[in-house]
């Protein structure tokens, strides 16, 4: 900690009630509210919500900023009492995206927004600015601008360890001095230092503390009028009544209580740690300035901060590690190589170690005869090998199912209903436990997701990735909204409302449903692993590879009608150095993800199950009655699938399970696999299945034994099957996404391009899936 002499801070046995109360005494312009809110500001990278983890542990909350689609994250750290704000990384105040526009208003309090005081958690006690010690001087750019709006400031230098590597660690002690403000040095990654960054919000909230140096700016970005007003009021000890303005337009009048001391510590370049110069709240500019204006006072204050710290670095710099690393990552031969078999390695884990865990929890719920956990022989084979031992697969043990537990149940207090039975079988147990088996699947992808945020090597795909999107004629920003498109669609449209030019977005807007979302590489690993065996891995690769394949020649084709005559702006990318991957917050990430994702999609999901199982058992011809095991073409949905199937003949896949799937997937793709679970009903399973499986002791068909039959009966023999399940995952790559995606075009491209956009994309996919089946089947 810095400067303890000039602002001494409290023990590390300060609780709760004492921060409390120590907020209470400088809440000068809400004095009811019962909330301590601390907001955290920094830089991209710069390690903010490591921090605001730590902090707050489990207790966080998600919530859109109000009319936009930014998330903003709250939690609650009970030991002091706070309410912590982690908002959006940013570098500047002057805002250029919905992200950084909430950084503003937030900062400023803005009617409507999480901060308004018209709330009765509104308000901001304090303003935690994170600095990047490795990159100081951008850093203090974004402090300077936080300092011009009015709030109490405090300082939390971070990445020193980075700093330290190429002998630029900071001084923290002399930054207090030059800054005015006590500075903290901590390592969210490893928790070092947290202790004190806790003390020095307790000592902030309790002798609030300003730059020195700068300005308030009232025409500044972010500029907090009522903060501002009522600590000058309270500076003078003369009360004050400041206008509130609340959400709904409704204004009241406060009287901010009176704090004792609201000067700062220390400051100017001549202060020395243990001799506080008692300078005044900083003034304030009321006159309009333009932004070149403003920009240049704050470049000669933070020349002057580096002055004081002896950080001018006109020398060369050394080359770090990062730097030696980026050499071949970023080599564009080289490092897309690397990035194609990181993603390699990825899928293998999926289709290995995850698939052990996909079967036995989908069977732990349906699987009518009990389940088995089983150790595929692929699970130590090597990659592109066919060695390995065992060579058959291990059944570990064999144990009896939820669905087995319940028939029990339901005979012996009598209600055997058929119906009964079937809706919690066939329709409830089924869609959970589908929707559990592809959490295994889920953990490994969003794991690898949170490896490469967290060591800094996602940057570097973006980077990578620039040239291509340069190529077909997009604008380097668009590659990061891309990258998230890998994990969900809807967001990457979301962001690519930010992309400036209307022609670029239009275009990346049509491109978006080609890149591969999760819930379809559900449905790849499914298919892979029923047809393509150890190969399972290279297929779903392959899937993704053609997916990049995809936007590129769709770009290829839409650049002529959109982008005549353009030519884009350079991508500004900040690069941030390597860092070694944490444990707890890999798991914590990727646990949370899959959670969200399997609350988000399992809902949907196991709705449409029950659905399609009701439709299955709803006879529209036929003798039969209402709840049976009906043939395919006397239910609902089997006579629906069954007229669309043949248009998917000359593709391999004209069956009507499989059609019937496609057509749930329009709405969802991850309803895909529910759907055709909830397909194969007792009607699918021989007597001679069943006269089999009891001789043998083992469980009747399951969904893979039942697919690949399927697939085997609609491209007319074995051997043409496979070719068919590849033409089929071709069809799911490359068709209509989710109707969320399809609604969120529509409102940025309106009807007709839309209807063009789908339309094209039907029929691209139906081509692409003929011509895979056509030409394969003459090799087989």
């Amino acid at each position: 900690m810095s400067c303890p002499k000039c602002n001494p801070l409290p023990s590390e046995s300060a609780d709760s009630s004492a921060t409390t109360a120590a907020a209470q005494t400088h809440r000068v312009y809400l004095p009811k509210r019962d909330t301590t809110n601390v907001v955290l500001v920094g830089n991209p990278n710069v390690g903010k919500s490591s921090l605001f983890n730590a902090l707050t542990g489990m207790h966080q909350t998600v919530v859109n900023a109000p009319g936009t689609t930014v998330e903003v994250f709250t939690g609650f750290n009970k030991s002091l009492g706070v309410r912590f704000i982690d908002t959006p990384g940013t570098y500047s105040l002057v805002p250029n995206s919905p992200d950084e526009s909430v950084v503003v208003q937030t900062l400023a309090g803005q009617p409507g927004s999480i901060t308004d005081i018209g709330r009765d958690d509104g308000g901001i006690d304090l303003v935690v600015t994170l600095l990047d010690a490795s990159a100081l001087s951008r850093s203090l750019y974004l402090l300077a601008q936080v300092a011009q709006t009015g709030l109490p400031v405090a300082v939390i230098l971070t990445m020193q360890d980075v700093a330290a590597q190429s002998d630029e660690a900071i001084d923290a002690d002399n930054l207090s001095c030059l800054l005015g403000v006590p500075v903290a040095t901590v390592n969210p990654r490893t928790g070092e230092g947290l202790q004190d960054a806790k003390r020095l919000i307790v000592s902030v909230l309790q002798n609030p503390t300003y730059l020195s140096g700068l300005p308030w700016d009232k025409h500044a970005p972010g500029y907090n009028s009522a903060a501002a007003a009522a600590a000058k009021a309270s500076m003078s000890s003369m009360p004050v009544s400041v206008e509130v303005k609340g959400g709904n337009g409704s204004g009241r009048l406060l009287t901010p209580a009176v704090s004792a001391n609201l000067s700062n510590p220390c400051g100017g370049t001549n202060c020395q740690p243990g001799q506080p110069s008692s300078l005044p709240l900083p003034e304030l500019i009321t006159e309009p300035m333009e932004e070149t204006q403003r920009a240049a006072l704050l470049f000669d204050w933070i020349e002057n901060i580096e002055s004081g710290l002896r950080q001018e670095r006109i020398e060369v710099p050394r080359a770090t590690r990062s730097d030696k690393v980026d050499r071949v990552l970023l080599n564009p031969f080289a490092g897309t190589l690397l990035f194609m078999l990181a993603m390699y390695v990825v899928f293998w884990l999926a289709n290995t170690f995850a698939a052990i865990f996909q079967d036995p929890l989908e069977g732990i719920f349906d699987a009518v005869g009990g389940w088995d956990f089983t150790i595929p022989a692929r699970l130590l084979k090597l990659p592109f090998s066919s060695l390995g031992i065992p060579n058959t697969d291990i059944t570990v043990f064999h144990a009896p199912s939820l669905a087995d537990g319940l028939l029990t149940w339901l005979t012996w207090i009598g209600w055997d209903n058929p119906i009964l039975q079937g809706l919690l079988i066939n329709g409830l147990l089924t869609g959970v436990g589908v929707v559990l088996s592809f959490a295994p699947l889920m953990l490994v992808m969003f794991a690898a997701i949170a490896v490469m945020e967290d060591s800094g090597y996602m940057a570097r795909v973006a980077f990578l990735g620039d040239r291509m999107m340069r190529a077909i004629g997009l604008d380097g920003r668009v590659i990061m909204p891309f990258i998230v498109g890998f994990g969900c669609n809807l967001p990457t449209l979301a962001a690519l409302r930010t992309v400036p030019d209307s022609r670029q977005r239009m275009m990346a807007v049509i491109l978006t449903p080609y890149i591969t979302c999760s819930a379809r590489m559900i449905v790849y690993m499914f298919i892979a692993q029923v047809f393509f065996g150890t190969h399972a891995t290279e297929v779903v690769w392959l899937m993704y590879f053609l997916s990049i394949v995809m936007v590129v020649l769709g770009g290829l084709l839409l650049r002529p009608l959109f982008m005549r005559n353009s030519s884009g702006a350079p991508l500004m990318l900040v690069l941030p150095a390597y860092q070694t991957p944490r444990g707890i917050i890999l798991i914590r990430s990727a646990l949370q993800r899959t959670w969200a994702f399997l609350k988000g999609a399992g809902k949907v999901i196991v709705v449409m199950t029950i659905v399609i199982w009701l439709l299955m058992v709803t006879p529209v011809t036929g003798e039969g009655r209402f709840g049976d095991s009906l043939p395919a073409n006397e239910s609902a949905y089997g006579v629906a699938a069954s007229v669309l199937a043949p248009v998917f003949a000359p593709a391999g896949f004209g069956d009507w399970h499989l059609a019937g799937s496609l057509i749930t997937g329009f709405v969802a793709k991850e309803t895909m696999l529910g759907a055709l679970a909830a397909t194969y009903t007792d009607a699918d399973i021989s007597e001679q299945d069943v006269a089999a499986a009891q001789d043998e002791g083992s469980p009747t068909p399951t969904m893979r034994e039942l697919t690949r039959q399927t697939f085997i009966d609609s491209a007319g023999s074995a051997a043409a099957a496979p070719v068919a399940a590849l033409a089929f995952l071709i069809f799911v790559l490359t068709y209509t996404p989710c109707l969320a995606t399809v609604a969120e075009q529509w409102r940025q491209l309106g009807t007709k391009r839309v209807l063009a956009a789908v339309g094209g994309q039907l029929v691209i996919a139906w081509l692409l899936a003929v011509a895979v089946f056509q030409l394969g089947r003459i090799f087989v």
